[in-house]
């Protein structure tokens, strides 16, 4: 069995639990993992702002990818390693996506940007996006003020991603612009897409920050719950889905494990990182 040095976990439905919260047990699983020498690393689709402050400061962390792999921060070092959209490229997509019913969030410079004349809830409701997706767009989203031009304008983007009024639009604009050569889809809700360069991915920024630090892919494992999480999933050595994910990601991962209710890093401490798996 490979000696691990990474374990790579997302957030939302497998480090949070319900409340969107680390359990004690999940808190003190990630503190000796790291003592043992594996390196604890978030892998989420969230911009860096989103994720709470409490988990970006932890002491068992210091390697977060954030907007499906768009951006890496080395906290020690204090450095970002950026993996955006050129404004050429996401201009392309705005303009598939002009053809459609669309409420857009862009992601950038680690915050969640929304349109100032569109954030309410009769328009979010009417574009399929629930209470928490709500919640969150309420609690981290920044309005803005001609948001059309500032999306046009923008340099850099971690990520677009619309809400679609209607199920056959999507599967529509999914096609157009799964055809670009420059940008790949995830999803994380049935009405949604996330729409990313080709070189980000969470799988890419997971190997990306494994051959900067002398890693083998092998020693990786990626764990989560979404098909946002199948890149990683694929690309890591070892590809965990929570029992609570999605039956696409089921079928491509090499174990599931528990629920996120019950605990994933001590789950994967105990079956995954024991001692004599670790590196030294």
């Amino acid at each position: 069995m490979p000696s691990y040095k990474i374990l790579s976990c997302d957030l939302d439905g497998t480090l949070f639990d319900h409340g969107k919260h680390v359990s004690e047990e999940n808190d003190r699983a990630m503190r000796a993992l790291t003592a043992r020498g594996c390196l604890f690393v978030i892998n989420t689709g969230r911009t860096y702002s989103e994720i709470p402050k409490e988990l970006r400061e932890h002491p068992a962390v210091q390697y977060i990818i954030c907007s499906d792999g768009a951006a890496i921060y080395d906290k020690k070092n204090n450095t970002r390693l950026s993996l955006c959209m050129e404004n050429e490229v996401s201009n392309q997509v705005l303009d598939i996506l002009d053809d459609y019913d669309t409420s857009l969030t862009l992601r950038k410079d680690g915050s969640c940007y929304v349109d100032a004349a569109t954030h309410n809830d009769a328009d979010y409701i009417a574009h399929h996006a629930n209470s928490a997706w709500r919640y969150f767009f309420y609690t981290y989203g920044v309005p803005k003020e001609n948001f059309k031009g500032f999306c046009r304008e923008a340099t850099q983007t971690e990520m677009i991603c619309p809400f679609f009024a209607n199920a056959d639009e999507r599967a529509e604009a999914a096609e157009r612009l799964a055809a670009l050569e420059s940008v790949q889809l995830a999803s994380t809700a049935d009405a949604n897409l996330e729409i990313f360069s080709k070189k980000a991915g969470k799988g890419n920024a997971l190997l990306h920050l494994a051959a900067q630090l002398g890693i083998d892919r092998a020693q990786t494992i990626a764990v989560g719950d979404s098909t946002n999480d199948s890149d990683m999933i694929l690309k890591a050595g070892l590809g965990l889905a929570m029992e609570n994910a999605c039956p696409e990601l089921k079928s491509i991962a090499d174990a599931v494990i528990c629920k996120n209710t019950d605990h994933a890093v001590p789950y994967i401490l105990r079956h995954y990182l024991s001692q004599k798996h670790l590196f030294y």
